[in-house]
């Protein structure tokens, strides 16, 4: 993870700050960590012809803030050794999910969409510009309905569509309708 540009105590001290709910941290880390994550999303996309660089990146980033939730500097570990390790096994996870057979037939739909969103080229210097950042932050905390965040924070920390619609009390399509609300959201902020 070369490209990160801090020091191993700078990533340390704002992680500890963004775990504790400080923005303008979390948007320094998202500045920082997006580069990397397009990286390895890029590079794991080689590996499956049905999920895209950009649904990897995705993943990635959910596995960031996965990071940032559970970092613990009691451990010993630096953060970027712990978010090398949450990146990488949240890509992989999703890239074993997605080779499954049975879910053939929605990895490998057309999307029906008029717009594509990319984060290609130039894309990646807004991502990385500090206000998208805390304007992706605050998506969470603003345009995110109450069940958007549950669901969203749910799936960080693990739990699958049927056990957030359990914990929820709503359906397993009332989660994936959530989910891709979000998505949607999430590339409007970005």
């Amino acid at each position: 993870m070369a490209l990160i540009s801090l020091s191993d105590g700078e990533l340390d001290f704002l992680a500890v700050k963004a775990k504790s709910g400080d923005d303008v941290a979390m948007a320094a880390l998202i500045t920082a960590i997006t580069p990397v994550a397009k990286v390895k999303a890029d590079r794991f996309s080689d590996f499956s012809k049905r999920i895209s660089g950009e649904d990897l990146f995705q993943e990635g980033m959910i596995g960031f803030i996965e990071a940032v939730r559970h970092f613990d500097p009691s451990r010993q570990t630096h953060f970027r050794s712990y978010l090398d390790i949450c990146l990488e096994n949240r890509m992989k996870k999703a890239l074993m999910a997605n080779s499954n057979s049975k879910n053939a037939v929605l990895t490998e739909a057309v999307s029906i969409e008029d717009g594509t969103v990319g984060l290609t080229g130039g894309s990646v210097d807004v991502i990385a510009d500090r206000e998208n950042c805390a304007a992706i932050v605050q998506a969470v905390n603003s345009v995110f309905s109450k069940l958007e965040k549950d669901v969203f924070y749910l799936r960080i920390e693990g739990f699958s569509y049927s056990e957030i619609a359990l914990k929820l009390s709503v359906s397993t399509k009332t989660v994936d309708n959530a989910v891709q609300r979000i998505r949607k959201k999430v590339r409007a902020v970005i």
